[in-house]
């Protein structure tokens, strides 16, 4: 009887053991062998590294069109940390790609330049839209809240809700 508790004690501990290992690797193990994308949300740049062993291999930090709307330098509306995750990708047989806070983040910058084309507009416009999603990017910490602002801009390019500069920007209106 007694041999039996003991078989089942180092079992037990056996499991307990592999499960904290398991929890324990699930944060770590994605850096074995991936490529992570993140976003700076003070710049608006984008920069993907790679990691081989835990290690960082590689980094390759590139301008968005939102870092390139920028004119007059980051946008810090909070204290925080400026870089934030946005895409995860692990080997396929991991099938590990995590739905991060940003997770759409890269897509709204090429969004939002569809829009500066489609209104437009000027230097100083697109940098006044540039730091309003940055702004939100910061005080919310995630991507979601930009899409209604997104969608308003978008919005404006039939409706005129939002006047380009220089009156008129030769945008042909659906409506005649």
């Amino acid at each position: 009887m007694r041999k039996i508790r003991n078989i089942a004690i180092i079992v037990g501990v056996g499991l307990l053991c592999l499960l904290i290992t398991y929890v324990y690797l699930c944060d770590y193990l994605p850096t074995w062998n991936c490529r992570r994308t993140d976003i700076n949300i003070q710049t608006g740049k984008a920069r993907d590294s790679r990691y081989i062993g835990f290690v960082r291999t590689s980094v390759n930090v590139y301008d968005t069109p939102l870092s390139l709307a920028l004119t007059g330098g980051a946008v810090v509306a909070t204290t925080g940390r400026a870089w934030w995750p946005v895409n995860t990708f692990s080997p396929p047989s991991m099938r590990y790609s995590p739905h991060h806070f940003f997770h759409g983040a890269l897509h709204q910058t090429f969004t939002a330049d569809m829009i500066f084309r489609g209104l437009k507009a000027s230097p100083e416009k697109k940098d006044s839209m540039a730091r309003e999603i940055l702004t939100i990017w910061q005080t919310t910490t995630n991507y979601t809240p930009a899409e209604a602002v997104l969608s308003r801009w978008y919005k404006a390019i039939d409706n005129r809700e939002l006047e380009p500069p220089g009156g008129d920007a030769g945008i042909p209106s659906p409506h005649p």
